[in-house]
């Protein structure tokens, strides 16, 4: 897998299709991965970003950041990452490691990102 970084510039902002929600948070966040976004389930202190592309290209990929805030047992191993992983086999999970990853948590260089909060 490779990762390019980039620094976002207006000319990268890209248009993507509208975001449907069922009501069914898992459903959805496996859907919006399927779909090629990449999705980082967060809270003020943790993030689990997954997604199935061969090669990131922030400047043509959207995030989309998911607040698990009000329920935080999502955010731990063997929850929805059970569920992703059966739904999608090539789903790749970063690790604390990742530098993507920590480009995806600090925000500053994601142009084409899109915020929402669970609702427990």
């Amino acid at each position: 897998m490779s990762t390019i970084i980039k620094k976002p510039d207006i000319k990268t902002l890209l248009e993507f299709p509208k975001i449907k929600f069922t009501g069914i948070s898992l459903k959805d966040v496996t859907e919006l991965i399927k779909k090629n976004n990449i999705i980082a389930l967060h809270t003020t202190n943790t993030l689990r970003v997954f997604h199935n592309l061969d090669s990131v290209d922030l400047s043509k990929r959207r995030v989309i950041y998911i607040d698990c805030s009000s329920s935080l047992a999502l955010l731990g191993k063997g929850e929805w990452d059970f569920y992703i992983k059966k739904a999608i086999p090539k789903v790749i999970e970063l690790s604390q490691e990742s530098k993507l990853r920590d480009t995806i948590r600090q925000q500053t260089q994601v142009p084409n990102k899109r915020f929402f909060k669970i609702n427990s």
